[in-house]
C-alpha cells in the first residue's frame, strides 16, 4: 500500500514539474542596449587595387590605390604574402628592399573605430620576382 501511495505522489510531482510554467522563454535571452541613433548599419571597408610600382635594383615597389577612410594599410609580401608590412593612411606605396626574394603582394586596408580595427579582405595579389637578385620584376 506505501508503496502504491508513493508511486502515485511521485507521478503528481513529476506531473507538476513538467507543466508549470517556468517564466517567459524570452527571460533567459533578454539583454538591453542603448541606440544612439535611430539609424543602425553594417559597414564594410571597400577593398583597395593593387598594381606594380617602379622597378627598382634589387627593389621592387608595390602601390596601390586609396581607400576613403582607412586608417592604415597592411602590406603582404614575400613568399605567399606571409612577410607584413603595416603602415599609416595615406600611404600608397611600399618599397621592398634588401634581402628581396620572389613572393606574392597583396594590401588590406584597415580602419579604426574605438577599441576595434576592421579590416578588409585583401586585394588583388600580384607576383613578383628578383631577377639574379638584383632587378625586381612584378607582374
Amino acid at each position: 500500500m506505501r508503496r502504491a501511495a508513493f508511486a502515485v505522489i511521485a507521478a503528481f510531482v513529476l506531473l507538476l514539474a513538467v507543466m508549470v510554467p517556468r517564466g517567459p522563454a524570452w527571460a533567459a535571452w533578454s539583454d538591453t542596449g542603448t541606440v544612439a541613433s535611430d539609424a543602425l548599419s553594417a559597414g564594410t571597408i571597400p577593398v583597395t587595387t593593387a598594381s606594380c610600382g617602379t622597378l627598382g635594383i634589387g627593389s621592387v615597389t608595390f602601390t596601390w590605390t586609396a581607400v576613403t577612410g582607412a586608417t592604415g594599410y597592411v602590406v603582404h609580401y614575400g613568399a605567399g604574402g606571409a612577410t607584413t608590412q603595416t603602415l599609416s593612411a595615406g600611404t600608397t606605396s611600399f618599397q621592398a628592399t634588401g634581402a628581396v626574394t620572389n613572393g606574392t603582394f597583396y594590401v588590406e586596408a584597415q580602419r579604426q573605430f574605438a577599441s576595434t580595427t576592421w579590416t578588409s579582405a585583401q586585394s588583388n595579389s600580384r607576383t613578383y620576382t628578383v631577377v639574379a637578385l638584383v632587378l625586381g620584376v612584378c607582374v
